[in-house]
């Protein structure tokens, strides 16, 4: 079951697409499920993935909850 905390998230991106898919999710390499990590590893966790996003060669936008 999905956090409650996280419909009432606000997103922002610095730059607006001019298209998105008619279909998308939400992806987040931070610990969220209750664990703590370091800032460190919060952010390599996040290197990962947005280097796992651009070899995929899918569609991706960055955002900040």
């Amino acid at each position: 079951m999905m956090h409650p905390a996280y419909f009432e998230t606000r997103f922002r991106i610095d730059t607006m697409p001019d298209e998105w898919p008619a279909q998308f999710v939400i992806l987040s390499a931070w610990a969220t499920t209750g664990q703590s990590w370091t800032q460190e590893a919060n952010e390599a966790a996040d290197r990962r993935l947005a280097r796992l996003l651009a070899d995929s060669g899918l569609w991706h936008l960055r955002i900040t909850g």
